[in-house]
Formats: C-alpha cells, sequence, structure tokens
C-alpha cells in the first residue's frame, strides 16, 4: 500500500493543480502507427483519456490543449555507444529494469520517441522522459493492476475520464507520466542520467 504521507502530498500537489487549473499532458507512445498510443491531457484534475495512432493526431491532441510540460514514456535520445544509454545502467543499480532503447523492437519506439520530441520542441513545448511503471513503483502505488490503479488515482482527487472509463493499460501509462509531469513542475522529481539521457522520477520523501 501506498504510504500515508506520499499519498497526502499527491493529494495536496492535485488540490494546488486544481486552484491554479495547470495543464499537462502524458503521452504512451507506441513503436509503431499500428499499435495505440495512449494520450492523457490533465486539466486541473479534469482527466481526458485518448487512443491516438498516427503521429500527426497525438500531435494534435497534444498541442491543442496547450500544456505546460509533456511528459513521453519513450526513450527521447540515442545512446552514444551500444545499445543504451548511462541512463538505464544506474536505473537497472538502483533497481529498477528498463529496456535498451536500441534493442530489438526497442529501436523503432527510440526513433518514433526522437522524432515527436523533436517535433514538440519545434512548436515550442517543454517535454520530459518517464517510465510509468518505475514511477509507480517509487509512488507505492499498484503497478500493473489497471482497477487498483484506477482507484489509486480516484483516491488523490482525479476526476474525468478516469471515474467513467474502462482505461487500457496505455491510457494508464500515460496518466501516470501526467502526474509526474505535475509533480516536475512542483520540483517534486529526481533527474536521473546525464547529457547522453535522463528519465524524471517521483521524489515524495
Amino acid at each position: 500500500m501506498i504510504h500515508s504521507e506520499k499519498l497526502k502530498i499527491l493529494q495536496s500537489v492535485l488540490y494546488r493543480t486544481s486552484v491554479i487549473r495547470r495543464t499537462v499532458a502524458g503521452i504512451d507512445l507506441a513503436g509503431t502507427e499500428k499499435k495505440p498510443t495512449g494520450v492523457c491531457i490533465l486539466e486541473g484534475v479534469y482527466h481526458r483519456s485518448i487512443i491516438a495512432f498516427q503521429d500527426e493526431e497525438i500531435l494534435e491532441k497534444v498541442t491543442s490543449a496547450n500544456p505546460e510540460i509533456i511528459a513521453i514514456d519513450a526513450p527521447l535520445t540515442i545512446p552514444t555507444r551500444g545499445y543504451e544509454r548511462n541512463v538505464e545502467k544506474i536505473m537497472r543499480s538502483m533497481g529498477y529494469r528498463l529496456l535498451p532503447p536500441l534493442l530489438g523492437g526497442m529501436r523503432k519506439l527510440t526513433q518514433r520517441g526522437v522524432k515527436l520530441q523533436s517535433e514538440l520542441k519545434r512548436r515550442g513545448f517543454r517535454t520530459i522522459e518517464v517510465h510509468p511503471l518505475t514511477s509507480r513503483k517509487i509512488m507505492g502505488m499498484p503497478e500493473r493492476d489497471i482497477n487498483a490503479i484506477r482507484n489509486f488515482f480516484l483516491s488523490i482527487g482525479i476526476r474525468g475520464d478516469v471515474e467513467v472509463k474502462d482505461l487500457s493499460i496505455h491510457e494508464v501509462d500515460a496518466l501516470t507520466a501526467a502526474v509526474v509531469a505535475l509533480l516536475h513542475l512542483e520540483g517534486l522529481t529526481t533527474v536521473v542520467g546525464d547529457e547522453e539521457g535522463y528519465i524524471v522520477c517521483p521524489k515524495l520523501s
């Protein structure tokens, strides 16, 4: 179960964002346009969940909301040597397993992530790389049970589609990414990695 202090921190963050109506976005990017990408728009505490396929559709849905920051679940940089970056090695030493960006099917995801980030930056949007499963572990959340994750998000005050839709794992990961984006704006994250690439993780203690 999530520690009560962590729960209180998350509830206070959601309360503040409801007051000032901050908007953030989360993207659980698929490796190809044939597979579903989860997109989350979090406006204050109001959650909108979208499944998209084409790059232009993802860009349109996200940018039309004009978020302060966009958290993307995909590698956003290419390793300078080998199959993985220093950040994957660091995260592994911390007990979190991430797939190397250039190993097997991850190569297409990484290439798509780099391209998407480049276009978002060109349009003036701020992006960060996140890893939702690791984030849920750090926050003490349920990790893979979609219904339990959904109930957790309700318990911290998120409303909207999370109340009424049967969310897929892609949508759950996108919502997790958006919550990490909020935490980042609040200064409640740590950045793991270096100039080769980094991942933003929650820091609630």
